[in-house]
């Protein structure tokens, strides 16, 4: 007799929607001279994942500023050591701020939070 299979009813995203890549970040550990914190430095190079807007922007208004934050889930492949330290550097050459980092139980998939700020100034 086969012994029964058990579903964690946990949805994982399918190689094929992994479409972008990104560049994750770590802080570099040695700080520069003057004490301020050095280049970042890479941990994994085109890491192929599934960027999803997490909801829509939110816009601040002010007398000359423009400000809009948008929140993205980026699925990939399981990678240990990923932390709420690191950055993300998008294909596109945008800069997000890890907010949360959540793996599954059997550590198939890191979904990651990430924050994109646009501080209204020109690029």
């Amino acid at each position: 007799m086969l012994a029964r299979r058990l579903s964690d009813n946990y949805r994982y995203t399918s190689t094929g929607a992994m479409r972008d890549q990104i560049t994750l970040l770590m802080p570099n550990p040695v700080p520069l001279p003057d004490g301020s914190p050095g280049t970042p430095v890479v941990f994994a190079e085109n890491v192929w994942c599934n960027i999803q807007m997490q909801r829509t922007p939110q816009e601040i208004n002010s007398t000359e500023l423009v400000q809009s934050e948008v929140f993205w889930w980026v699925t990939m492949h399981y990678m240990p050591g990923v932390n709420s330290q690191m950055t993300v550097l998008t294909g596109a050459g945008a800069v997000w701020f890890i907010v949360s980092v959540a793996t599954d139980p059997r550590q198939i998939e890191t979904k990651i939070l990430c924050r994109s700020v646009n501080d209204g100034g020109s690029e």
